[in-house]
């Protein structure tokens, strides 16, 4: 399908490194609803391949409404899929910069962290738009399938840079930006283009 109703635009980022992703992707939804715009830009970054999204709630605080309950929803979702997943809660850490923007929130709070594995068959049912979370998440596009158990449940022990070489992209959606925050350890911005159906 094409995009070009959601006026994208992906830029490279300067500070790329100082709490901004390599790449930012933003769009315009317009009257669409943000799931399905999620899910048709996602869907054309990730093409064939699988997908793992981790909602961190701390990520959201202060700029989606109720990120607690969007995760509880996706958690019921996901359960009911049959997918892989892990779910817990911990300890808020807080202050987080993510896409650049500061997020604060009270000290003593829990934040849910869920990763659930989505194979590219499942994802590609187009009701799946339904499960993916209204604040938004970050979602690993897989090279190749994987042991699906495994890797949700050894995701939260890998760092940062851990998780970009193991994935083809890590892609951050924060929903109420209408913005996307792409990394890439191998898709050149030419290819990222290409698959954005903008060059």
């Amino acid at each position: 399908m094409s995009l070009g109703a959601y006026k994208i635009k992906l830029r490279r980022n300067k500070d790329a490194g100082k709490g901004f992703y390599q790449y930012s992707l933003t769009y315009k939804k317009g009257t669409g609803h943000t799931s399905q715009v999620s899910y048709d830009i996602l869907s054309a970054i990730a093409g064939d391949s699988d997908l793992l999204i981790e909602l961190n709630t701390d990520l959201f605080y202060g700029v989606s409404p109720e990120p607690d309950k969007y995760a509880e929803k996706f958690l019921k979702d996901v359960q009911s899929l049959n997918l892989e997943y892990i779910s817990r809660k911990v300890p808020s850490q807080y202050p987080v910069t993510v896409l650049g923007v500061t997020i604060r929130r009270r000290d003593n709070m829990q934040a849910y962290e869920i990763a659930a594995y989505v194979p590219n068959v499942i994802w590609k049912n187009a009701s799946f738009k339904d499960v993916l979370p209204a604040c938004g998440a970050r979602y690993y596009i897989a090279r190749e399938t994987m042991d699906a158990k495994a890797v949700v449940n050894n995701l939260p022990d890998l760092s940062e840079e851990q998780k970009i070489s193991m994935f083809r992209l890590v892609v951050f959606h924060m929903a109420e930006l209408e913005r996307f925050g792409i990394v890439s350890a191998s898709d050149s911005e030419e290819e990222l283009l290409g698959l954005l159906g903008l060059r």
